[in-house]
C-alpha cells in the first residue's frame, strides 16, 4: 500500500477521507521537501534522526546505518538511509534539570561559542548507550579532559558539541556509502538555537537550511494527504521558504581557527577509548585492561598466601622436631 493511497474514511468526522500515512521521520523527510535522491534532513528533538532520500533503489550501508522506505508518491517508492542519535534535546534537558546550569533551554545559547571551543573538554552523551553508527548499549555518559580551569561554559559547549559530532559521524558514513551531502535541512526544537546551527555548518562545512515551519513531521504528512486528494500542490514543500540559510565559515577562515573541527578528531579517539582511568603523567589504564589486572592481582595474592602457608608449615615442623629432641 502506497503512502498516498486512500485509506478509507472516518464516519465520526463527517466521512473525512485519509489519504496520507507516513512514519515519524519519513514524514519529516517529506515535509522538508527531500523529494529527490541525495536530499537530506536532520531532526533535532529529544533525539536526532538523520535521513537521506536515496532514490528508487535501496542502498545498504556497511557502517551501521539503516535502510528503510522513505515514502511513496504517484506510484513510485523512494528509499531512505537513516542514522539515529539517542541523545540530542535530552542532553540539553539534562544540563537544565539535573545540573541546573540554566533555567530554560533557550538560555543555553548564551554560553555557546560560535567556534565550539570547549577548552579541550569532550562529552560522550551515552546516557542509554550510543546509537548510529556505534550501536553500543554498554557505554555510559562521561566528560573527558576536565581540569581545574574547567567551568560551566566549557561543560555546556562540550555537551552541544557532542550532538554535532554525532551528526558528523553519520554524514561521514553516508559519504563512505557513496552519498554526497552538499547541504543539510534541519528541523525540530533545537533549531531555534542559531549558534548551535552555526556549529553544525562549521563542522560539516556545508550549508544548513532552517525552514520557516520547523514542525516538518506534521507538515509533511498533512501536505502528502493534500497532494494525494488533489487539494494541495507539491510546490508547498518543494519550493517552501527557508527562515535561515547558514553557511560554513570554515572555508573562509581556515580549519585551524575552528576548534570544533579539531575536537572532532579527539571525539573519535575518545569514543574508541570510552572508559579510562587517568593516572599521573601520561599513563592510562583502560576499562578493557581492568579485568586482566584484577586477575593478575588475585593470582599474586594467592601466590603470597601459598608461600605464607608453606613457611608456616615448615616452621611448625621445625618446632615439633625441636621438641622431640628435647624429650
Amino acid at each position: 500500500v502506497h503512502s498516498d493511497s486512500n485509506f478509507g474514511t472516518i464516519e465520526q468526522l463527517e466521512n473525512i477521507s485519509i489519504h496520507g500515512v507516513l512514519g515519524d521521520q519519513q514524514a519529516a523527510l517529506f515535509g522538508q521537501g527531500c523529494l529527490t535522491k541525495g536530499q537530506l534532513k536532520s531532526t533535532y528533538g529529544t533525539g536526532c534522526f538523520v535521513m537521506v532520500n536515496v532514490g528508487e533503489e535501496p542502498i545498504l550501508s556497511d557502517d551501521g546505518l539503516l535502510t528503510t522506505i522513505g515514502f511513496s508518491l504517484n506510484g513510485k517508492i523512494y528509499y531512505a538511509v537513516e542514522g539515529s542519535i539517542y541523545a540530542a534535546g535530552t542532553t540539553v534537558q539534562w544540563l537544565r534539570d539535573n545540573l541546573q546550569f540554566f533555567v530554560t533551554s533557550d538560555q543555553s545559547e548564551s554560553y555557546l561559542n560560535h567556534n565550539g571551543d570547549a577548552n579541550n573538554v569532550l562529552f560522550i552523551p551515552a546516557f542509554t548507550g550510543l546509537g548510529a553508527p556505534y550501536w553500543n548499549s554498554d557505554i555510559r555518559a562521561s566528560f573527558h579532559g576536565i581540569t581545574r580551569d574547567t567551568s560551566k561554559p566549557e561543560l555546556i559547549n562540550a555537551a552541544f558539541n557532542s550532538i554535532t559530532y554525532q551528526t558528523k559521524d553519520i554524514i561521514d558514513c553516508l559519504a563512505r556509502s557513496g552519498i554526497k551531502v552538499e547541504s543539510l535541512n534541519v528541523d525540530g526544537g533545537m533549531t531555534t538555537n542559531n549558534t548551535f546551527i552555526k556549529q553544525i555548518a562549521n563542522l560539516l562545512n556545508i550549508e544548513v537550511l532552517v525552514p520557516e515551519n520547523t514542525e516538518s513531521t506534521a507538515r509533511g504528512v498533512a501536505i502528502l494527504a493534500g497532494v494525494a486528494s488533489k487539494t494541495f500542490d507539491l510546490k508547498l514543500i518543494s519550493e517552501q521558504k527557508r527562515a535561515n540559510k547558514i553557511s560554513s565559515i570554515v572555508a573562509i577562515i581556515g580549519l585551524i581557527n575552528v576548534p570544533i573541527v579539531k575536537y572532532s578528531v579527539e571525539w573519535w579517539n575518545t569514543l574508541h577509548q570510552p572508559a579510562s582511568i587517568k593516572l599521573t603523567g601520561s599513563s592510562t589504564i583502560h576499562s578493557s585492561m581492568l579485568m586482566p589486572l584484577m586477575l593478575m592481582f588475585f593470582v599474586l595474592l594467592l601466590y603470597c598466601a601459598l608461600i605464607f602457608l608453606m613457611k608456616y608449615k615448615t616452621e611448625i615442623i621445625r618446632i615439633k622436631k625441636k621438641n622431640i629432641k628435647r624429650i
